[in-house]
């Protein structure tokens, strides 16, 4: 009895704190709970839906009735409630940016769903897991992380057109969708929304719910792909009303922040300016790192598209310094998981050394007693070289330790390095970015963006590096995709109006090869799209790396061709020249052929590129 007016008066102290700033739902869910008998399961349920009606509002105070609610789903032995807490804390550890977390709290809710057949809770999980994956890719640019993401979300929509759930349903569309236009499949992605938002306008309680996701993400496709500003914008209020409506913060962050890039679009640099300090103020309020970090990114691209480039570095630079912050954050929380893991191996390996202890104990005594001399002996025996053993693994484990804590520290302090290379070379390239906007010789222009392409190839490589767990490899395949593809749409086409085909034999790449491949490709796609597809009606690129005795590099387009003797020629453009010295340094062969478009092949011997192990 005493336990439960503790456990009572505990939950009151926290209805108290987090009073003030409530909804009229959430007044009316806190009286409900306070209305209910201590310790049972109609507080337990009351618990669970005052903390998820906190979950676009303020997730900090959803992890505190979450933890109430998780308390007593566990003293009543309730599954059902513990698989719904668990589905709560995902969503916390999504907000605070801590991924690893959210997915093991989301694939817990699906466990304790699956024990009990509930088929609702488990294609919940599922989308959650879909959505988790795709969060973490924007983080890691990972395509890999992507597709699962996908396989999942699939999964969720299979569960729940079977027991017809219509909630999730959409919702599962709309995570399916928001993938494929992560992927780039736009097409697929709009399909995707229309299903979802045909399903929802039946159903008032489900466009309540989720109509304001479905409108925004709607809204950047028209803003990305159709490039229908004014479309694009119409969806986003429509989102914005919603969400204000629905009073949920983290919505309103996510609308001001697309209606502002609308806005820049549209040149209305004032309205952009304005909604994306709005986007910043109610990330703060959320207390989302996140969320503030994409509303700085937000803020720089208003005020650049103003000509206010000392606004626009000074929110870059915030930019950087967060970012900075979160990379060492998560770094440490990935540490403490492997040392709770290390630990927990730890004790169960001692647990399984004490039982064979016991055993061989046993067997020792029951030898003794056909033979007590000879048993004495031998045991005396047994246990010197059992102690010399011992004391050997002793020092062995301590030199392991020790060597695995250097491992560690030299593995965190190369991928630091890497980050912050990446990020200088990125402050680089935002500066001869805003450099280009001040200046007016074309040629000049020109030349400065260049710079800043060749920058971002080698900032492309540092970021894979950092983000990898080998620290002396990138999967070069990835990288040229990413490569071509970046400057693809930095010429203006997409893969609606061109065809672009890359091929990779061996994936993993040395870095000491892949920075000079990397600035030889950037060469080359750019002097394609520069100068290759003047009316030529289906534009066509096509990059191969692949050999085993020696390396083989094909760049070929369908263009005009080029003049061969301009390029045996001595001197030329530094591209040109850039590209002649770095085959050297890699000890290739240049081979030009100039029919049905311009072809590029660099052989380089095996001795010079080594592919990673």
């Amino acid at each position: 009895m005493k336990k439960n007016r503790l456990f009572t008066l505990l939950i009151l102290c926290v209805t108290y704190v987090f009073a003030w700033g409530q909804t009229d739902k959430q007044k009316l869910l806190l009286h409900e709970l306070q209305a209910t008998k201590p310790h049972s399961k109609p507080q337990l349920t009351a618990l669970i839906k005052l903390a998820d009606s906190y979950n676009t509002s303020n997730h900090k105070v959803l992890f505190d009735y979450a933890q109430k609610a998780d308390s007593l789903a566990k003293a009543l032995h309730d599954n059902e409630a513990q698989a719904k807490v668990y589905s709560l804390y995902s969503y916390y550890y999504r907000r605070e940016g801590n991924f690893p977390e959210a997915l093991n709290f989301a694939l817990l809710s699906f466990k304790e769903s699956e024990k009990k057949q509930d088929e609702k809770r488990m294609g919940v999980a599922y989308k959650d897991v879909g959505m988790i994956y795709k969060e973490m890719s924007a983080k890691k640019n990972n395509t890999r992380m992507l597709n699962l993401g996908l396989g999942y979300a699939l999964k969720a929509l299979k569960i729940s057109l079977k027991i017809n759930d219509t909630l999730n349903i959409v919702d599962s569309y709309n995570v399916i969708a928001i993938t494929h236009r992560d992927l780039k499949n736009y097409p697929e992605a709009y399909r995707n929304l229309q299903k979802a938002l045909s399903l929802a306008l039946l159903s008032p309680m489900v466009m309540k719910v989720s109509g304001a996701k479905l409108y925004n993400n709607t809204s950047q496709v028209y803003n990305e792909y159709f490039k229908d500003y004014p479309k694009a914008l119409d969806f986003c209020q429509k989102a914005l009303a919603l969400n204000t409506e629905n009073e949920s913060k983290t919505g309103i962050t996510h609308n001001c922040m697309t209606i502002s890039q609308i806005y820049t679009k549209l040149n209305n640099h004032k309205a952009a300016i304005e909604y994306a300090h709005r986007a910043l103020a109610v990330s703060q309020e959320l207390d989302a790192p996140h969320r503030i970090l994409n509303s700085y990114v937000v803020l720089s691209q208003a005020y650049q598209g103003a000509n206010d480039y000392k606004n626009a570095f000074k929110y870059e630079i915030l930019n950087h310094q967060l970012s900075d912050s979160l990379i060492n954050v998560e770094s440490d929380q990935d540490i403490n998981h492997l040392l709770v893991k290390y630990e927990t191996e730890k004790k169960e390996q001692q647990i399984r050394a004490l039982d064979t202890q016991n055993k061989l104990q046993w067997i020792i005594i029951g030898i003794s007693i056909v033979g007590i001399v000879l048993l004495a002996y031998l045991g005396y025996s047994l246990r010197k070289k059992n102690q010399m053993i011992q004391e050997s693994n002793e020092v062995l484990e301590s030199k392991n330790q020790k060597i695995e804590a250097q491992s560690n520290e030299l593995s965190l302090m190369m991928k630091e390095l890497h980050h912050r290379v990446k990020n200088n070379l990125a402050i680089i390239s935002s500066l001869l970015n805003i450099q280009s906007y001040q200046l007016k010789d074309r040629e000049a222009i020109l030349a400065v963006r260049q710079g800043k392409q060749r920058v971002e190839a080698m900032a492309l490589i540092h970021q894979r590096l950092y983000q990898n767990d080998t620290l002396t490899s990138i999967n070069i395949r990835e990288y040229i995709a990413q490569l071509a593809e970046n400057i693809m749409l930095s010429f203006g086409f997409s893969h609606e109006n061109f065809q672009l085909d890359i091929h990779v034999e061996n994936e993993q790449l040395d870095v000491e090869q892949a920075i000079p491949l990397g600035l030889i490709l950037n060469e080359l796609i750019t002097n394609s799209f520069k100068y290759a597809y003047k009316d030529i009606p289906n534009p066509y690129l096509s990059i191969t790396l692949q050999g085993k005795n020696h390396i083989t590099l094909e760049v070929q387009d369908n263009g005009h061709g080029f003049d061969i003797a301009l390029w045996e020629q001595s001197g030329g453009s530094f591209g040109k020249q850039l590209i002649k010295m770095l085959s050297q340094q890699l000890h290739g062969k240049i081979t030009i052929i100039s029919h049905e478009g311009f072809q590029f092949k660099l052989i380089i011997p095996n001795r010079t590129l080594e592919w990673a192990a």
